[in-house]
Order: structure tokens, then C-alpha cells, then sequence
């Protein structure tokens, strides 16, 4: 066998040991560098989905690779509070027939209570007989005779939410069956994604093998059917769907219903949700004593932009974009924005807050939003600041006001990213997600939705991803130290992980060789722009080189930062940008 042979076989050996047991996250990394990241780089040049198929792989890896990541939450939540990816609110029903737990937002949304009787859910017609019959069989000498189901209850709108039912798994439970405890949970109800999609489906019969027969019985069991019903469905002996069940665990190395349900509804969750809300209270880091000014703007065609002004209301105006997050800064930075004598108006994007959402987001639409909103304010004059991939942004509505105009700054934006070498030289995890950016950005998408539940499931899950997401940069770490900086860069990344996509498309318009806009604005417009000296993965230099090839394009280093340049300095940058503004139009 070839060298490359073996570490495929270890490899896949490695991806689904590490899926059966997520704490062998050392050995999956490892394998997953070893074969990936390395055998890129040797191959020179051919990007990472030439790569993986070359290999045989695409069967492999990235199904793998999410239910990897699927079952590591999966075992996070378990232990934490039995719950799984997907789940958002729970309850427990007693062998009296009572809700005996029920957490704060299944009070709320359902408006139910514990201690009250079975009958305030509103249930399907055929759910409470299933209910009751379930306790009887969990309570009682046929244990055996307990498989999972989903039950539909409805909420206090009339929504149907689907649950996935199972046994109560506590040392409550004599071997008689009888509880110890009449008030203790007989059965566990947690809400799940049970909508069936083409890209879960399809990941279950690459990831597992399993025929179409195995699949349909899998999605009937989302429906909530049982395996009665099934059977009669399908034309079957009970005995003969059973059957199929354990061929299907078997192939899926699974050894119980309850875990088989909670994978394919957490593999339905991940494939086909992977747009998140808000939490509510998101916007509390806006408090009013920030300095902050909320305002809406109509745009036209029943749109709406929320947006913020602060710094000097009376200043020179700035219009700023943040990348893909709200637009909230640091009190220090608000600070400095008014001492600089600058009035700082940034808008939210689509879907945040008061603003509109669209259908299919458009940067350029977004550009152009943030232009009206400056002509309604009726500013005849101001530059436009984006960060990050915020500057893409930026330098679109500059071309699309270019009389109103005066000039333009990028922060931490970088140089064009325009070939191998621009990616190759950045740290493994920018490395991995630029290349994917660049060659197969719908790859992006499951571990995009990975962190986004591993960062909304809990105070530990947030904490890991904030780690993960600045880990390369002891710079950008040291910064996080600070709780202002710290809990406006968390506020950020929860917009940003609050919805895969959008996050992946804006990865993706960074990605593109941007000069085009650069050049619609003119050579005669002044440019500025700032950038951090110890960015890890948009060098300073390539920076420096690209705005020698620009005459208008001034640079600024600012010093001891790294991708967090705009706080880690932000009485420097904003200095240095009412420096640089002048009062020329980008049409002179």
C-alpha cells in the first residue's frame, strides 16, 4: 500500500472513530492536518477540492468530518444536561401524567407550568395515547417494549414544534421499572429539527451507506411514525422494520433508537437550518449611556436600515461598515470618535435589528442602502470606512456616490488576496478556511453551523469559540483580556455566527480581487489605509506593496495590533483618519 494509501485509510479510520467517540479530537486534528493541509501544500498549487476527490475522499471527509463535530456537541450537551445540537427547549412528563421540568423558555413559548396535568399541551390528536402509553411502557415489566417517537405539540401561536421523546435516564429507575421518585421524569421531551432535506438525506447515505428503503424508514420516523405504522405504510411485517432499525444502527455503529434519532436530527438540524435568531437581549451591549443614537431609514420598496450615529453629532461625518457583525463598538473607541471631532453613522445589516431582511443578500444592495441613508441625513460631503471585509463595502459605495465622496479608508482590510502565495503563507486555521473560501465555499457552510451551535449552546461553548476564533494571535488574545473589547468582539461574533450563509458569502466577496472598485472610485480619490503590524494572516507588507502600485493610497501601521487593530488602537486610527480626510470629491 502507498504512503498516501495508508494515511487515507488512517485518516478515514481516525474520522469515524473520532464521530463514535469525540473525545479522540487529538487524533481526528491530527489526521485531518496530516492528509489535508500537508498533501495541499505538496501538491502546489491544486486547490483543496482537486485534492480530496484526487484521494477518493469526498465520501469520506467531509460527512465525517460534520458528524464529527455533531457528535463532539452531542456528548458536550449530554453531559451537561442530556440535551443535544438542535435542541432549544425542554420538558419532563412524571408517572402521574404531570410536567414535572420544565425550563423558562418552554414555560414561556408553550405557556405551561410545572406541576400542571398532561392535558394543557396542546398535542396531535393521536399524542396523548401515545404519551400515556409510552409512561406505561417505561414504568412498567415490558421496558423492552419503549422505542423514541416524535410527538408534535403546538405552541401558544398555533405553531407545531416537533419533540423527540425518550426515557428518562436517571438511577431513579428500580429494576422493577416502578420510579422511586412519583414526581421524577418518566419520559423526556426535547425539541428537535424533524424537516426533512435533500443535503441531511444524502449525507446519511455517503456517510452510512444506507439504501433508499433505510432512508425513507429513517425520515418516517421524523415524521413521527412509529414502527407500527411503518410497517403498515410500507407494506411490512413490524418484525421486518425492526429489522431494517438495527441494520441501520449497525451501519451507522450505533447502538440504541434514542441515539440514532438524535443523530439524524441533529444531522437534519445541521444540513437544513442554518440561519439562527438573535438571542433576545442581543443589543443590550447598545446601552443608552454609550453614546449611541438609533435611527431607521426607508430605502425604498418597503425596506427598512436601522442604524447608529455617535462620536461628535455636530463633526465631520463618517460612514462606517463593519464585516459580517453589528456594528458596536468599545466605549473607548465611541470616546474617540468624539474627541476626534468625527460623527460616526453605521448601519445594520439586512435582518438585524430594524433592519429588513432580504431574501438573497446583496453586498452591493447593502452598499447602496448605506449611500441613501447618508443623502437623507443630507451630508454633501463624507468619507466612507469599512473593516475588514467591511472595506469591500466601503469601496462600493464610494463608487456609487462618488460626488459626495471625499475619500476613503480600509482598516485591517489587507491587499487583494489574488493568489497561492497570499493564502499559503496564512496560519492553518485561516489557511483551511481561505482555501475552502476560494475553492469550495459550500464546505463552509457545516462547520460555520458547527460553531454556531457549539457558541449558542452555553457559556463554555462561547468561550471555546471566542478562543478558536483568535487562538493564532497572541496579540488579538492579550486584547480579549480587556471585558469592553471582549464583550463587544463576542456581540460581533454572535451576529456573525448567527447565520451561516450570510457569514460564508461575505468570506467569499473578501476573497475576490477587488481592485476593480478600487479603480471605479479614481485615482484621484484620496484612500487610506490602516492596518495592523502583527496581523497574522494579511501581512502589513503585502499592505505596503500593494499601496505603492496606488498613488492615492496612503498606510498606516498600527502598531501592536493584530486583526483587532481597530481596538487595540483606536485613538490612533481615528486620528489618523480625520488627518488624512480632505475636502476634495472623488469626481474633481
Amino acid at each position: 500500500m502507498t504512503d498516501d494509501g495508508r494515511t487515507r485509510d488512517r485518516l478515514v479510520a481516525a474520522l469515524y472513530t473520532a464521530a463514535i467517540h469525540p473525545h479522540r479530537l487529538s487524533d481526528y486534528l491530527r489526521a485531518w492536518d496530516d492528509f489535508i493541509l500537508k498533501r495541499h501544500v505538496k501538491h502546489g498549487g491544486r486547490n483543496l477540492r482537486e485534492v480530496v476527490l484526487a484521494q477518493a475522499l469526498a465520501d469520506d471527509v467531509f460527512p465525517a468530518h460534520e458528524l464529527f463535530e455533531l457528535k463532539r456537541q452531542q456528548k458536550r450537551a449530554e453531559n451537561a444536561s442530556g440535551s443535544w445540537v438542535g435542541a432549544e427547549t425542554t420538558l419532563g412528563i412524571a408517572v402521574d401524567e404531570s410536567i414535572c421540568e420544565c425550563d423558562p423558555r418552554t414555560a414561556t413559548k408553550f405557556g405551561i407550568m410545572a406541576g400542571e396535568p398532561l392535558s394543557c399541551l396542546s398535542l396531535e390528536a393521536t399524542a396523548t395515547g401515545r404519551l400515556r402509553e409510552a409512561i406505561r411502557d417505561v414504568t412498567g415489566a415490558k421496558q423492552s417494549a419503549f422505542s423514541p417517537f416524535i410527538v408534535i405539540i403546538y405552541d401558544g401561536d398555533g405553531h407545531p414544534v416537533p419533540f423527540f421523546c425518550e426515557r428518562a435516564n436517571h438511577q431513579s429507575v428500580q429494576r422493577s421499572g416502578r420510579m422511586s421518585d412519583p414526581l421524577a421524569p418518566a419520559l423526556i421531551l426535547r425539541s428537535c429539527v424533524t424537516e426533512w432535506n435533500e443535503f441531511g438525506s444524502d449525507l446519511l447515505v455517503e456517510a452510512f451507506g444506507l439504501t433508499q428503503a433505510e432512508v425513507e424508514i429513517l425520515k418516517s420516523l421524523c415524521g413521527g411514525m412509529n414502527t407500527a405504522d411503518i410497517a403498515e405504510e410500507r407494506g411490512r411485517s413490524p418484525e421486518t422494520v425492526r429489522r431494517q432499525i438495527k441494520a441501520i444502527m449497525a451501519k451507522s455503529d450505533i447502538h440504541s433508537q434514542s441515539d440514532l434519532m438524535r443523530l439524524v436530527t441533529g444531522i437534519l438540524n445541521l444540513c437544513g437550518h442554518r440561519t439562527r435568531q438573535l438571542p433576545a437581549g442581543a443589543s443590550a451591549a447598545f446601552a443608552p449611556n454609550d453614546g449611541y443614537l438609533f435611527d431607521q431609514s426607508d430605502v425604498g420598496g418597503g425596506r427598512q436600515v436601522e442604524y447608529i450615529r455617535y462620536g461628535d453629532l455636530k463633526g465631520v461625518p463618517v460612514l462606517l461598515f463593519q464585516p459580517n457583525s453589528l456594528p458596536i463598538m468599545p466605549h473607548s473607541f465611541v470616546a474617540a470618535a468624539k474627541r476626534s471631532g468625527l460623527q460616526i453613522v453605521a448601519p445594520f445589516k439586512p435582518g438585524a435589528l430594524g433592519s429588513s431582511q432580504q431574501e438573497v443578500f446583496d453586498p452591493y444592495a447593502h452598499a447602496s442602502d448605506a449611500s441613501k441613508i447618508m443623502e437623507q441625513l443630507e451630508f454633501s460631503e463624507y468619507w466612507v470606512v469599512g473593516h475588514n471585509m467591511g472595506g469591500i463595502y466601503a469601496l462600493m459605495a464610494a463608487a456609487q456616490a462618488p460626488a459626495r465622496v471625499g475619500g476613503i479608508a480600509m482598516i485591517d482590510t489587507g491587499a487583494p488576496i489574488r493568489d497561492e502565495r497570499s493564502i499559503r503563507q496564512m496560519p492553518p486555521t485561516a489557511y483551511r478556511t481561505f482555501s475552502a473560501a476560494r475553492d469550495a465555499p459550500e464546505m463552509l457552510y457545516p462547520p460555520y453551523a458547527i460553531a454556531a451551535d457549539l457558541f449558542f449552546s452555553d457559556a463554555q461553548g462561547r468561550a471555546e469559540i471566542m478562543q478558536l476564533a483568535h487562538a493564532e494571535s497572541a496579540t488579538d488574545l492579550s486584547l480579549l483580556e480587556d471585558p469592553a473589547i471582549r464583550q463587544c468582539v463576542e456581540h460581533n461574533l454572535e451576529y456573525t455566527l448567527s447565520d451561516a450563509t450570510r457569514a460564508v458569502d461575505d468570506l467569499v466577496l473578501w476573497m475576490q480581487d477587488w481592485t476593480p472598485w478600487l479603480q471605479k472610485i479614481g485615482p484621484d480619490c484620496p484612500a487610506l489605509m490602516l492596518h495592523g503590524e502583527a496581523h497574522d494572516w494579511l501581512p502589513f507588507g503585502d499592505v505596503a506593496r500593494f499601496a505603492k502600485m496606488h498613488p492615492n493610497i496612503q498606510v498606516a501601521r498600527i502598531e501592536g495590533a493584530g486583526q483587532l487593530g481597530l481596538y487595540a488602537q483606536p485613538e490612533f486610527v481615528l486620528d489618523r483618519l480625520a488627518a488624512a480626510m480632505t475636502h476634495r470629491s472623488c469626481s474633481d
